[in-house]
């Protein structure tokens, strides 16, 4: 398992990545609580990557907020960058919604990330934002992207966890890294 865990901004990471030849695979679990700032992190990289020319694939969950209260997450197909609603507080309960907790998920969308996954070319660099309980041990949500994880077929793969599921991803890639995110706010335009 891995030790160490670094901090590093979206650019040293991808600076990392260009330095090295394609044959060199590299696995991030990009660690933080919710609201650290992991998917604003992986926003940053997506805005740096769309410059460097290199392909970028997977999946973002962007919360959607209404004033500074987060009502709800989206499915964004880094891709295609077609969005998806996937998730809402309850009492919005759905009959095609599982509930887990504070949330309420779309399954039709949960469904939908799976095949965009799945029909995807073969990226540079890969996010996939977020991996959570209902992947590492209800085997439900978004399959296709572990599977890809494991698969290896990327130069980089970045995956964002929670703390409690550190264990979990380090014993299933064990070759992986840590980067620990505590208050990620980035910069304007996704410089950092």
């Amino acid at each position: 398992m891995s030790e160490q865990v670094y901090r590093c901004s979206p650019g040293d990471l991808l600076a990392s990545i260009l330095s090295k030849t394609k044959q060199n695979r590299a696995l991030y679990l990009l660690l933080g609580t919710s609201g650290s700032g992991k998917t604003s992190w992986c926003l940053d990289l997506v805005n740096q990557v769309s410059r460097s020319g290199l392909k970028i694939g997977g999946l973002l969950s962007p919360a959607i907020f209404a004033g500074i209260q987060k009502i709800g997450i989206d499915l964004l197909d880094l891709t295609t960058q077609e969005k998806r609603r996937l998730a809402s507080r309850p009492p919005n309960q759905g009959e095609n919604e599982l509930c887990t907790g504070a949330w309420c998920l779309d399954q039709a969308t949960l469904a939908w990330g799976n095949q965009c996954l799945q029909k995807q070319p073969e990226p540079d660099i890969l996010i996939l934002d977020e991996i959570g309980p209902l992947e590492f041990t209800q085997k439900k949500g978004l399959l296709t992207g572990l599977d890809l994880v494991d698969s290896g077929s990327y130069r980089m793969a970045i995956v964002t966890i929670r703390p409690s599921l550190l264990e979990k991803a380090q014993q299933r890639w064990p070759h992986s890294q840590v980067i620990e995110i505590t208050e990620y706010k980035g910069k304007p335009g996704g410089e950092s």
